[in-house]
C-alpha cells in the first residue's frame, strides 16, 4: 500500500499563498470583466435552476408530505438553515455554485444547532509551524483521506496563518462516518485535495 504526502498529490503545484493569489485573480476577472461575470452567472443559473430539493419516497404519502414540509420549513428560513441567519438554503446553493466556479471550492459545516456554517476557500489554510500532513488546510491520513479541515479562527483574507493556534480543527466525519464538513470542489485529478478555479487555464 502506498501512503500519500504533499509531494505525491496534485496539490504539489500550489501552496496556500499561490492558491490565494489565483483565487484573487479569478475574482477580479469575474468582478471587472462584464462578459466573464455574466457567463459565470448564467452557468450558476443553469446549474442551480430552481434549487435542489429532496423528494421523500417513503411509501407513505402522509409521511412524505410531513418530511417535505419539515424540509421546506428549515430550508426557507435563514434563521434555521444558516448559522448567520442571512441566507435561505436556496441562496446558499447559489453562493456555493458561484464559489465553486470562481474560487475552486467552498465548505459547508453542519452545526449542533442544525444550521450550516459557510467557510470560504481562503479560510482553509495550513499554518506554517506544523509538520503534520496538512495539504492546503486539509489534514490527510496515510491514504490521502481527509481527517480534519483547518479553518482560520478569524476572517482575514490578506494574512496567512503561522500558528496552529490560529486555526480551528474540525473533523471531516462524525463517529458514524457521516460528513461534518461538506467540501464542494471539482475533482479533476485523483489525488486533488483542494479545488482549482475554473478560470485558471485562461488567466494568462
Amino acid at each position: 500500500l502506498i501512503a500519500f504526502d504533499l509531494c505525491g498529490t496534485a496539490d504539489a503545484h500550489y501552496n496556500d499563498i499561490q492558491l490565494w493569489n489565483l483565487r484573487e485573480e479569478c475574482r477580479d476577472m469575474v468582478r471587472n470583466d462584464a462578459i466573464v461575470g455574466q457567463a459565470i452567472q448564467r452557468i450558476v443559473d443553469n446549474f442551480v435552476r430552481d434549487g435542489f430539493t429532496p423528494e421523500p419516497q417513503t411509501g407513505d404519502n402522509a409521511l412524505n408530505e410531513e418530511a417535505a414540509g419539515a424540509w421546506s420549513e428549515w430550508a426557507d428560513d435563514p434563521r434555521q438553515c444558516d448559522i448567520t441567519a442571512r441566507m435561505t438554503f436556496g441562496q446558499m446553493q447559489r453562493v456555493g455554485a458561484e464559489s465553486w466556479i470562481t474560487d475552486g471550492d467552498i465548505f459547508f459545516m453542519r452545526t449542533e444547532e442544525g444550521a450550516l456554517q459557510t467557510f470560504e476557500a481562503d479560510r482553509c489554510q495550513k499554518p506554517t509551524n506544523t509538520s503534520r500532513n496538512v495539504v492546503t488546510g486539509v489534514l490527510l491520513d496515510e491514504y490521502a483521506r481527509p481527517v480534519e479541515y483547518w479553518f482560520t479562527k478569524h476572517i482575514n483574507r490578506t494574512a496567512h496563518v503561522k500558528l496552529v493556534g490560529d486555526v480551528e480543527q474540525i473533523d471531516a466525519f462524525d463517529e458514524d462516518g457521516f460528513p461534518i464538513v461538506f467540501h464542494l470542489l471539482d475533482i479533476r485529478r485523483a489525488t486533488l485535495t483542494r479545488g482549482i478555479p475554473f478560470l485558471a487555464p485562461v488567466l494568462d
